[in-house]
């Protein structure tokens, strides 16, 4: 058996000397395939979901570390050990503490430009109030996220999906001012 792995290595290793040239150059310009191989499928259900887990855990404490402290006062290593987690679990999940910050805030944006979507089409009224109960369910499902402070290069990690967030709201609410309810009658206003 061990004969056969290390022959199986051997031709494996011929067939890579002999196309190293055209591999070196793809993989040297195709960074995306080591941020793949972080994010690998677990053999097992049970393993995804422990993995999932650890990942909410982790964007929790990260959340909760980065409004008490300050994004810039905390480090990995501290997140790691409040998290009970270890430097190589926290490398297959984030790539660094910007990708971790980014998981945190980007799925805000994007939860709340899905949500906004799912009003289009719908009375003026109930887009209102579809908004005002987006806040709610933002909150329970992000909590302390939703406070956090950042800097310009941070916000650099979350402009794209804050931008349609943003749009979104005006979408709405430039159709629900056309329909007279709003009381200032300047959409740009209530956001």
């Amino acid at each position: 058996d061990i004969h056969k792995r290390l022959i199986s290595d051997i031709c494996v290793f011929k067939s890579f000397s002999h196309a190293a040239p055209a591999m070196m150059t793809s993989a040297n310009s195709n960074t995306a395939d080591t941020a793949s191989a972080r994010n690998h499928t677990p053999r097992s259900p049970r393993v995804a979901q422990r993995r999932e887990r650890m990942r909410q855990n982790v964007l929790r404490m990260g959340a909760k570390m980065f409004l008490g402290r300050g994004i810039e006062n905390v480090s990995v290593e501290e997140i790691l050990a409040d998290a009970n987690l270890a430097r190589s679990t926290f490398y297959s999940i984030f790539t660094s503490k910007r990708d971790l910050l980014f998981h945190i805030l980007d799925p805000i944006f994007q939860t709340g430009v899905t949500h906004m979507e799912s009003l289009k089409g719908k009375s003026p009224t109930e887009m209102v109030y579809g908004v005002i109960d987006m806040y709610p369910m933002l909150w329970e499902r992000f909590g302390e996220a939703l406070f956090l402070r950042i800097g310009h290069d941070e916000f650099k990690l979350i402009e794209k999906t804050h931008n349609q967030y943003v749009m979104m709201i005006d979408q709405l609410f430039s159709g629900v001012e056309a329909a007279g309810i709003l009381r200032n009658g300047s959409s740009p206003y209530t956001q």
